[in-house]
């Protein structure tokens, strides 16, 4: 890789891969219709035509994005040499629009979790109260091990010893070594027991993103929740559910690690709004409001165990 190494290191080892894959399969592509590129031009041209096949194909807009910005990757001085491919994306966005995943309320959130450990996956359904508590993003809260929490009385924190549960995030979408603080009581003393299960070095949620995410939208799922409840429904969920419950803007901008106010205010102005327009059974809303009444008694009926799965 030589003096390209810097260049690549500006994205992170998963869009690597990711931009890696989508170029892959558009070389391939050019290989199996005959096609040869001897221009930028003809790059362009060629880009719009593989996008139209992707649309026809039914493939996903995600893959046509990936494959155009994956190809800038690899030149960056072709970012400004695929207007009809960019129009083409435009294009595509505009008929199809992205499908706005709506947040979670925290009654809805605990019955996901209740049905988790119902499952026998105690582990994720701490996670995923975590995930709702602290605004994480599904990777943040994957990566999470043993030493990244800290505890009152730790005296690594120089002696301070805080009152305070905090969680570390080694590397964010928005930076690296940021915090955030666990603040819900239940949730705190969940943590506390996992990591007294714990050995160092360890992780504290050892699943793979996938399974994570088809484990969530499995059990959202057989509850009822719609096909648009996906993780990211948790960090959604608590953003809005702060912002409802008067916390300011500006300390919900902090506690979710946002680089940018604006796009994050409107991010939680639309949250709000879609979960009025959320449709659910009465019966799932009357039992989860149920379950979430008194966390204690709802998991000690499921003989929780502290424990890791």
């Amino acid at each position: 890789m030589g003096s390209r190494w810097l260049v690549h290191q500006a994205y992170a080892a998963s869009t690597r891969i990711k931009y890696g894959k989508c170029v892959d399969d558009f070389v391939s592509w050019c290989h199996a219709t005959g096609i040869r590129i001897v221009s930028t031009t003809d790059m362009d041209e060629t880009l719009c035509d593989y996008i139209f096949y992707l649309f026809e194909e039914s493939l996903g807009r995600s893959k046509a994005v990936a494959t155009v910005y994956g190809i800038v990757a690899l030149f960056p001085a072709w970012r400004r040499s695929f207007p009809t491919a960019l129009m083409s994306l435009k294009g595509w966005a505009r008929i199809a629009p992205t499908i706005s995943h709506p947040p979670l309320s925290w009654d809805l959130c605990v019955l996901v979790a209740w049905e988790l450990v119902r499952r026998g996956y105690p582990c994720y359904a701490l996670g995923v109260l975590l995930s709702f508590d602290c605004l994480l993003r599904i990777n943040e809260l994957l990566a999470l091990t043993f030493e990244d929490v800290s505890l009152p009385g730790d005296l690594r924190l120089s002696g301070a010893r805080p009152a305070q549960v905090l969680i570390r995030l080694k590397h964010t979408k928005t930076g690296k070594n940021q915090w955030v603080q666990v603040r819900h009581p239940f949730i705190i003393e969940w943590l506390s027991r996992h990591l007294a299960s714990s050995r160092s070095g360890e992780r504290l949620f050892p699943y793979e993103a996938c399974f994570a995410r088809c484990l969530f939208k499995s059990t959202a799922g057989q509850l009822g929740l719609p096909p648009s409840i996906v993780p990211h429904s948790l960090r959604h969920g608590g953003a809005t559910a702060l912002h409802l419950s008067g916390e300011s803007m500006e300390d919900i901008l902090l506690r979710g690690r946002w680089a940018s106010s604006k796009s994050a205010r409107v991010y939680i102005q639309l949250g709000k709004a879609l979960l009025l327009d959320l449709q659910l059974p009465q019966s799932l809303v009357t039992t989860a409001a149920l379950v979430a009444a008194d966390l204690q008694h709802s998991f000690a009926l499921l003989g929780l165990s502290f424990g890791k799965v």
